[in-house]
């Protein structure tokens, strides 16, 4: 694998990949380990660098119109090789079934999947997180050969719940910090672009494919990058963010036809 610093790339050069993956954080890390060592030409995208600058948290800035923040977000988004990794406390859970559940009084409410169809992933993810097996209800007393504690719990008032913290495979002492995953990656068909935000995702007419991603440095350095799939792998608000100014061909934003990013 190679660490790739666009700013130091001449412009203009376009980039052609078979996967390219947004975001170097625990979803973007962990799928090009996957991958690595196969015949897929891998090429993760990462907005930040090996140390977190001042420069590059600023482009997390929003305006917060809601509830006052209890914690600032630059605190708890980080724009850096191993994502928001490198600051989580490493808390785990898996969803409950009722998440996955068409709910009258929740608009929009309901998946087309259910907890079945995630586990065998939630499986294989836990390896990466460092955590136990994926039970957190009363079950998991059995199976850690304990006993439930004493009086009983009334089931139909209470509901156990377990939390599992992560551990990293470099340092049991802290939660996994995908940036050490990453680093650890030294197969050739992995390569990762550092200093690299990405502007704009560019599709075809209709806006059901994606083309092209537009990347800049903050310098102002422009490329772009072709890739047959692409996954958006920087978060919940930053996905949305990207996908919502992608409006060159479509108006509403990339995936926004029903207004629901």
């Amino acid at each position: 694998m190679r660490l790739v610093d666009l700013r130091e790339l001449e412009d203009p050069i376009s980039f052609d990949t078979d996967l390219c993956i947004v975001g170097s954080g625990p979803a973007g890390a962990t799928i090009a380990k996957e991958f690595a060592g196969s015949t897929i030409e891998v090429l993760v995208i990462e907005g930040g660098g090996a140390e977190q600058t001042f420069a590059n948290q600023a482009l997390y800035e929003v305006e917060n119109v809601g509830a006052a923040r209890t914690t600032q977000q630059e605190l708890v988004r980080n724009r850096v090789l191993g994502g928001t990794s490198q600051t989580w406390a490493g808390r785990c859970v898996s969803f409950d079934d009722i998440d996955f559940e068409r709910r009258t009084w929740v608009p929009h409410s309901g998946w087309p999947i259910s907890p079945m169809d995630i586990a065998p992933f939630l499986d294989r993810a836990r390896e990466y997180l460092g955590i136990g097996p994926n039970v957190y209800s009363d079950k998991l007393w059995k199976i850690l050969g304990n006993e439930p504690p004493r009086p009983p719990i009334d089931s139909t008032r209470l509901g156990t719940q377990f939390w599992q913290f992560s551990r990293d495979g470099y340092n049991n002492r802290e939660p996994t910090r995908f940036s050490r995953s990453i680093a650890a990656i030294s197969e050739a068909n992995v390569n990762v672009l550092m200093y690299a935000n990405v502007t704009r995702v560019n599709t075809n007419a209709d806006g059901m494919r994606v083309e092209s991603l537009e990347i800049r440095t903050l310098e102002g350095k422009r490329f772009e990058v072709k890739a047959k799939i692409v996954v958006l792998a920087c978060g919940g608000i930053e996905n949305a963010r990207l996908l919502l100014a992608s409006k060159r061909t479509v108006r509403n934003g990339v995936g926004n036809v029903h207004d629901l990013v």
